[in-house]
Order: C-alpha cells, then structure tokens, then sequence
C-alpha cells in the first residue's frame, strides 16, 4: 500500500505495450530514449516497491479517484525505450500518464485543450483492460537533482489483457479446475481479480467489484 501525503507531489502511471498498435493516439510522441538515457536510467538508486507484481488488476476507477484527492492530469506522452537487459537495439513502448498535486499543476495551453479526449481514452482504456501492476515510490528531481521532501508515486502497469473483442462483445474463457478440465455449460467472461484504488489518500489492491 501507498500513503499519498504531502510530499507526493506527482502520480505517474506508465503502460508498457509489446504492441504498437494499442498505443492510445491522443497523447504525443517524444523522441526515442538514447542509450544514454537508459543507462542513467537503469543506475538510479533502488526505490521501494510500495505494490509488489499482481496479475488481472483493473485500474477503471483509478483516474476519478486521483482527481478527488486532488490531483489534475498535467502531462502524457508516448515514448519508445531501450530494453537495457536484452540490448540497445531492443525496444519497448511506453505510454506516460502524469497528475500532479493542484498546487502544483502548470499545463501548457495546447495540453489542456487536448487534455478531455487524452483523459477519455485513458478512461476507456482502462475500463476494457487488466494489467500486471506494480507500483514504487521515486524521488522528485529538477534539473537532475533531487527534491528534498518531494517525491513520486509510479505505478507501472504491463501484459495487458482486453476484457473485450473490437466488436465490444467480452471475451470468454473456459473456467477449469484443478486438473484442467472445463467447468460449466460455457465459457465465461474474463473478469479481474483486484481493482487499483485512492480512498483517503491510501493507494492499495482491492477485491474487484463489477
């Protein structure tokens, strides 16, 4: 669990796709991570996991509950990263969904006029998928350096699963048991087993409820 206090100053949500056509067309691409960048990256200092890797978890009410703790959608970019662990020639793309706390929240004008449809898709995205999550607590910097006091929630979400077909129709599976054999009359729609939500300013893993 993550406690969101005073010095949280930024929430980062960053989605992790194998597949290029899933990236949401709203948000604007930046320029591909330098080996450079990703070794800098790689050797920043261990942070602590505040939510350790959980499958099938739905972030559908996620975005509603940031906003009611008072946090406002400042930034979102997709970026194309390098794979440090398998080389420099492999990539992975990367979505980056950024809230800041109010007091802090500065928008340029041609992102707060995109900003509607950026966070439409985000909702629609998450309302039709479930990720594996997991969620650190990193230092705040400006200008590389660390902020005293200030620090960011980063929740990381990978090997997203639709819950339903382009024709909106959910997807079904065999339920099976413990042998492997089928249950029941017919297949059953894919359901998430948690939900990733902010009630009074506590970020935690919850039971899903549809």
């Amino acid at each position: 669990m993550a406690k969101l206090t005073d010095k949280t100053r930024l929430i980062v949500v960053q989605l992790i796709f194998s597949n290029p056509e899933a990236i949401p067309r709203t948000v604007d691409t930046r320029p591909d991570e330098t080996q450079t960048e990703a070794l800098n990256r790689v050797f920043l200092p261990t942070t602590p996991m505040v939510i350790p890797p959980l499958s099938g978890c739905s972030l559908g009410e996620f975005e509603d509950s940031l906003e009611r703790e008072g946090y406002i959608l400042v930034d979102a970019f997709h970026k194309t990263r390098v794979n440090v662990e398998l080389g420099a020639r492999e990539r992975y793309e990367t979505v980056r969904y950024i809230w800041a706390r109010r007091e802090f929240a500065e928008v340029t004008e041609d992102f707060r006029k995109k900003r509607p449809h950026i966070s439409q898709e985000f909702s629609r995205i998450m309302k039709g998928t479930m990720w594996t999550v997991k969620a650190h607590i990193n230092p705040f910097f400006v200008n590389g350096m660390s902020v005293p006091e200030q620090e960011v929630l980063t929740v990381v979400l990978a090997k997203r699963q639709p819950l339903f077909q382009p024709d909106g129709k959910p997807i079904t599976v065999w339920q099976r048991d413990r042998n492997g054999q089928r249950v029941g009359t017919a297949p059953q729609p894919i359901r998430p087993f948690s939900s990733l939500v902010v009630q009074d300013g506590d970020v935690d893993v919850e039971p899903f409820m549809s």
